[in-house]
């Protein structure tokens, strides 16, 4: 009996158990959401429309509408100023210009004030539309939700302190053909605002990118469930190995593991890059209509842990493959005496 066996027996039940977790987190809604593949915060969806920056008022403009008292009132005060002015010569000019810089200075304060308690509202602006705070695409699901208390930070909020809520997840195995474009746009039309993505810029290249990761997403669904697989005979092979020293089933049960290893290890990998790769392009080109684009760091620590496992399992067994067994200890005291 190799008592030693028990040691990959339960690393191959750790590793089953994590890769079971990596594709079944998120598969319904208050299971791991936080183990999501990719964000899309769409919490400041279409701020771009709200955004006063453009509004800088330097200097007062002076319409030549004749009919208009204000604008004759002002015409007339403007040319009363450009006569004194022109008169008193730059003694007075100075003045009058500090004035004016001093008024231009007001008017953007009061403009950047404006600007920020917008800012504040920019949450409101995304559920006035109709959307969702988020998207967490998981490895079979996509879900959707709000952040609370609140979606943006501020000074007495930090954002340690906001968190996901999850209220809708799609049905399990449909994240495998996600489009949160089509998604954005059911919401929007549900909304009966008439407003589309292509109205809030939705840029194309999130589309496309997101179609090649569909076709990657599937690749590694299939190399998790033939990692899964082997990580399952590795585990039966374990066991076995328990009630005999034979450095056969050691040296299968290496093997195996080493596919397990491999497997698990393509999938992450898959998955990596979708996770950083999809966080860049959604950023990249989201960015300037308040769409930004977060990587699930915890989805990818279970993953990459249940890759290491199955590694560590391969090079034991590798090991007790190689190195010399009680047998054959015995034998060689024999061959001495």
């Amino acid at each position: 009996m190799r008592l030693a066996a028990i040691i990959p027996i339960l690393l191959c039940i750790g590793s089953l158990v994590l890769s079971f977790l990596v594709i079944f987190a998120g598969y319904k809604k208050g299971f791991m959401e936080d183990y999501q593949v990719l964000t899309l915060n769409t919490s400041q969806i279409g701020s771009q429309l709200f955004n006063l920056s453009a509004l800088a008022i330097d200097a007062p403009t002076q319409t030549s509408d004749p009919d208009d008292p204000e604008a004759t009132e002002t015409s007339t005060l403007t040319s009363l100023i450009k006569n004194i002015t022109s008169a008193a010569g730059d003694d007075i000019r100075n003045p009058t210009d500090t004035l004016q810089g001093e008024l231009s200075d007001l008017t953007k304060n009061i403009t950047s004030a404006i600007q920020d308690e917008l800012n504040g509202q920019l949450t409101s602006w995304a559920h006035a539309l109709g959307l969702p705070d988020f998207y967490a695409l998981h490895m079979t699901t996509l879900c959707n939700g709000s952040y609370t208390p609140a979606a943006v930070s501020n000074a007495t909020l930090p954002f340690s302190a906001i968190h996901q809520n999850t209220t809708y997840c799609t049905p399990s195995h449909a994240g495998l053909l996600i489009d949160p474009g089509a998604e954005l746009n059911a919401s929007l039309a549900d909304s009966g605002l008439g407003i589309t993505l292509e109205d809030l810029g939705w840029p194309a290249a999130i589309d496309d990118g997101i179609r090649a990761f569909r076709t990657a997403m599937k690749a590694a669904f299939v190399l998790y469930c033939i990692g899964i697989a082997f990580t399952f005979i590795c585990l039966v092979g374990s066991v076995v190995a328990v009630f005999t020293s034979s450095k056969v089933i050691a040296l299968l049960d290496s093997l195996i593991a080493l596919m397990a290893f491999i497997m698990l290890g393509v999938a992450s990998a898959i998955m990596t890059a979708i996770a950083v790769k999809g966080a860049h392009v959604v950023n990249k080109y989201g960015s300037r209509i308040g769409v930004r684009g977060e990587r699930g760091g915890n989805f990818l620590v279970i993953t990459w842990v249940a890759v290491g496992v199955m590694f560590v399992v391969s090079v034991g067994w590798c090991l007790g493959c190689c190195l010399p067994g009680r047998r054959d200890r015995r034998a060689r005291k024999g061959a001495k005496r």
